[in-house]
């Protein structure tokens, strides 16, 4: 003795699992997408050089002193 269940509203069931899965793929799929285009896709900026983190790190207004006053 199974559950009483109708043909014809399986395979409606079914196809509508199947559509809420690869939309919610899809989804998936966009955000990883754009997550990877976020960390790891191409900058406008220029890439350091050792001196321009030299006249960074030693420029006066890298250097904050107003909370390390001291006798």
């Amino acid at each position: 003795m199974g559950v009483p269940s109708s043909p014809s509203s399986a395979p409606d069931s079914r196809a509508q699992y199947w559509r809420e899965i690869s939309a919610a793929l899809v989804l998936k799929a966009f955000g990883l997408g754009l997550i990877y285009l976020l960390f790891f896709g191409p900058r406008d900026g220029m890439e350091p050089s050792a001196a321009a983190m030299f006249r960074h790190l030693m420029s006066p207004a890298s250097v904050d002193t107003s909370g390390t006053i001291h006798d």
